[in-house]
C-alpha cells in the first residue's frame, strides 16, 4: 500500500508540474523519439516479457505534433499500424485526444514526453528530436 501511495504522490505532483493546457500545448509541438514502455509497479517476468517486446516492436517510432493541430506517427519498417496522419486536441487535465484514443500527459517538458493510456496500460516515453513539428510529409 505504501508504494501505491508514494506512486500517486509522484503522479500527482508530476501532473501539477506538468503545466497549464496552454503551456502543454506549447510544449508538445514538435518531433519526438520513441524511447520506451515502461510501469512503475512491479512486474512479473512475464510482463517484463511483453514491455520488452512492446520497446522491441516500436523502435523507431517517431510522432510529430504541429501548431495546427496535425499528429503524424511514422515508424520506417516497422508496424504499418504505426504510421497514420490524424487531428488531435487538448483537452482540460492534460488529456490528448488522437483519433478515438484519450491520452493522459503525465508529463512534457523540452527533452521529454510521457504519455500514459490506462491503468491496465504501461506508460509510454519519448524523447524530443526537435521543435517544430512541421517536418515535411505533413498534409
Amino acid at each position: 500500500m505504501r508504494l501505491t501511495l508514494l506512486t500517486l504522490l509522484v503522479l500527482s505532483t508530476t501532473f501539477l508540474l506538468c503545466c497549464s493546457n496552454e503551456d502543454c500545448s506549447k510544449l508538445l509541438i514538435g518531433k519526438w523519439a520513441f524511447l520506451k514502455f515502461y510501469t512503475e509497479s512491479e512486474t512479473t517476468k512475464e510482463m517484463d516479457a511483453e514491455l520488452e517486446s512492446y520497446n522491441s516492436l516500436n523502435k523507431g517510432l517517431t510522432i510529430r505534433f504541429s501548431p495546427q493541430g496535425e499528429y503524424e506517427s511514422d515508424q520506417p519498417g516497422g508496424d504499418e499500424g504505426n504510421n497514420k496522419i490524424s487531428d488531435y486536441k487538448l483537452l482540460p487535465g492534460n488529456k490528448l485526444v488522437i483519433e478515438d484514443d484519450t491520452i493522459q500527459i503525465v508529463n512534457v517538458d523540452q527533452s521529454f514526453l510521457t504519455l500514459y493510456k490506462d491503468e491496465s496500460s504501461p506508460k509510454v516515453m519519448f524523447r524530443r528530436v526537435n521543435n517544430t513539428g512541421t517536418e515535411p510529409g505533413r498534409r
